[in-house]
């Protein structure tokens, strides 16, 4: 894992940016539009904490004109809601599709249980499954893969089962598997990262980045003293609302929007600045919308040897 500069496309990024702010569930039976692409479907999955809920897990688009498609995972709209979704005190087996590892893998309970579990007799299946029956049945030629928060989390957990899915004789022809997600929490263990490695680097399916902010709460839990870490190379950039106060915790929602990181790349990716200001006036949930009108950040690219949750970084725990 380390911090890297420049090795993605700048258009990738924003275009999954957009996507992972439209997996934010609409009232729609398909995803908000996105330009270049077709809006397919919603794929669902089961909110643990309440045990009666079905929610609108994955935002499917298709590249008009080609057989490549997008899978954007979405995140949840508050903290609360995302330490909830954590369930960090207990790890489970990763659950790879293809029942073959030479890792016990071990990831975040909560992930695993969104992931895994079987929805509703009318469904009759679990996230995971719905996820490669598509990919059998539409037998893509290219795949991007992204997704905000606990959909950052969610999308590394598919990746990484589709990497190893795809070395134990899934018979897809893939030619590419492009990867970036936006404030990723650390998922799983050692043998999380052991399985990375092996099943997507060292295969060369896929190598996943993680855009991160310096100052979002979120990229640094769930905490390392419970084994986890992050397995990913990373791209570096802070922005933040208090000048005088960086990890000021009414701020955190502002300082994890995707919103927040959609208008701050854009600024560094695509304007070419490295420091500035940016105002933000509309966001992927009504919690931040009601908590903002507008909103100004500050941002800025951080110097070289800035590491993401250092001991400056912004810590739940």
């Amino acid at each position: 894992m380390k911090r890297i500069y420049n090795d993605f496309d700048q258009n990738t990024v924003m275009l999954l940016a957009q996507a992972s702010y439209n997996a934010y569930p609409n009232s729609s039976d398909r995803p908000n539009q996105l330009e270049g692409y077709e809006s397919i479907c919603w794929f669902y999955g089961y909110d643990f904490r309440n045990k009666l809920a079905e929610e609108k897990m994955v935002a499917v688009y298709k590249k008009n004109n080609t057989n490549d498609y997008l899978f954007a995972f979405r995140g949840t709209d508050s903290i609360c809601d995302m330490i909830d979704d954590f369930e960090f005190m207990e790890k489970k087996s990763f659950p790879f599709f293809s029942k073959r590892s030479i890792y016990d893998a071990q990831i975040a309970s909560g992930f695993c249980h969104i992931y895994t579990n079987r929805l509703s007799i009318r469904r009759n299946q679990s996230l995971q499954q719905t996820l490669f029956d598509f990919l059998v049945e539409t037998t893509p030629k290219n795949i991007l893969i992204t997704g905000h928060s606990l959909g950052a989390a969610m999308a590394e957990i598919f990746t990484i089962d589709l990497c190893n899915a795809l070395k134990y004789g899934l018979n897809l022809n893939i030619e590419t598997i492009t990867h970036y997600n936006f404030a990723c929490p650390r998922v799983g263990d050692d043998n999380f990262s052991n399985a990375y490695i092996n099943y997507c680097i060292e295969e060369k399916k896929c190598n996943i980045i993680r855009f991160v902010n310096y100052y979002d709460y979120i990229p640094c839990f769930t905490p390392q003293f419970f084994s986890y870490k992050h397995v990913t190379d990373y791209y570096l950039f802070n922005f933040f609302v208090n000048v005088n106060d960086k990890c000021e915790l009414e701020n955190a929602l502002a300082q994890h929007s995707i919103a927040s990181y959609q208008n701050v790349l854009n600024a560094i990716l695509i304007q070419n600045k490295t420091s500035g200001r940016v105002v933000i006036n509309s966001f992927e949930t009504d919690t931040l919308n009601n908590l903002y009108q507008a909103l100004v950040l500050y941002f800025l690219v951080p110097q070289q040897e800035l590491k993401e949750c250092d001991g400056n970084a912004c810590y739940i725990l």
